[in-house]
C-alpha cells in the first residue's frame, strides 16, 4: 500500500483541523454535556471588605450560586467615593469554562444587548506589591438610554490572567474538545459617568478604576488577591 504524500503542508494542516472539528462535534451531539463540579463555591463574599481606603459599599448582594446558568458563584457590589464616584465591582467563578458553561464576557454580552460600544486599547493598572494586570477596556451605553460607564476586565485562569476574550474562547473550545473542564474567574470594574464620548471623562474613570484595585490590591488576604490578580487556585474558607 503506497503512502500519502502530501504535495503541499497546507492540504495536511486542513485535513488535521477538519477531522478535529468534526471530533469536537461528535462529542458533543453523542452525548449531553455534564458541568464540572456544579456545586463549588469559592466564597467571594467572605473575603470581600465593607470599605476599601474611601470607598464604600453601598449595595452587595450576598455571592448568588449560578442554578441551572452558566456561572457557579457571583459576586455584585456598588461602592461610592466622595470624589471619585461609583463603581460597580462583578467577580463571577465557573468550574468550568466549555462552551455551555462559560463566562458573561462583557464585550460579547454587551453587544448581543444591543449596547452601545466604544472599545479602547488594554492599559495596565498597578497593583500595591508592584506589579500589573492588563484589563481590557470598553466603554459602553445601555441601549434605550440610561447607565454610561467605562469598563475594566480581565480572566484568571489556572495558566494566569488574560484580557483577551478571543484567545479564552479558543483556550476553552480546545479543553472542550480534550474534554477537560477549565475553571476561570471573571473580574470585572465598571465606572459610572455622563458621556461615553468625552475624553476627559474617561480619564477620570481610569483614575477611579486605578484608584479601588490599588486598595484592593494592599486590602484583600493574599490568597485571595492572588486569585483576583494573578492565577487561580482553591481558597481556603
Amino acid at each position: 500500500m503506497n503512502a500519502v504524500v502530501w504535495r503541499k503542508p497546507w492540504q495536511r494542516n486542513v485535513l488535521v483541523l477538519s477531522v478535529l472539528v468534526l471530533v469536537a462535534v461528535w462529542g458533543q451531539h453523542s452525548q449531553e454535556l455534564e458541568k464540572f463540579k456544579k456545586d463549588k463555591r469559592l466564597g467571594f463574599s467572605n473575603y470581600m471588605p465593607e470599605t476599601l481606603g474611601d470607598w464604600r459599599n453601598l449595595t452587595q448582594k450576598p455571592s448568588e450560586n449560578g442554578g441551572s446558568t452558566n456561572y457557579n458563584e457571583i459576586y455584585q457590589a456598588l461602592f461610592s467615593h466622595p470624589e471619585l464616584g461609583r463603581m460597580a465591582i462583578t467577580i463571577e467563578y465557573t468550574s468550568d469554562s466549555r462552551q455551555q458553561f462559560e463566562l458573561h464576557y462583557p464585550d460579547i454580552c454587551h453587544e448581543a444587548r444591543g449596547d452601545r460600544i466604544i472599545p479602547f486599547p488594554s492599559r495596565n493598572f498597578h497593583l500595591q506589591d508592584g506589579n500589573t494586570v492588563n484589563a481590557a477596556m470598553m466603554s459602553w451605553q445601555k441601549v434605550g438610554g440610561g447607565h454610561d460607564a467605562l469598563a475594566a476586565y480581565w480572566y484568571v485562569t489556572p495558566d494566569g490572567v488574560t484580557s483577551n476574550t478571543v484567545k479564552l474562547k479558543w483556550d476553552q473550545a480546545l479543553s472542550g474538545l480534550l474534554r477537560r473542564p477549565t475553571e476561570a474567574v471573571m473580574v470585572r470594574f465598571d465606572s459610572f459617568y455622563r458621556s461615553i464620548s468625552h475624553e476627559e471623562q474617561r480619564l477620570t474613570r481610569i483614575e477611579a478604576i486605578s484608584d479601588l484595585l490599588h486598595h484592593m490590591s494592599q486590602t484583600l488576604e493574599p490568597g485571595f488577591s492572588q486569585l483576583l490578580f494573578k492565577q487561580l487556585e482553591d481558597l481556603k474558607t
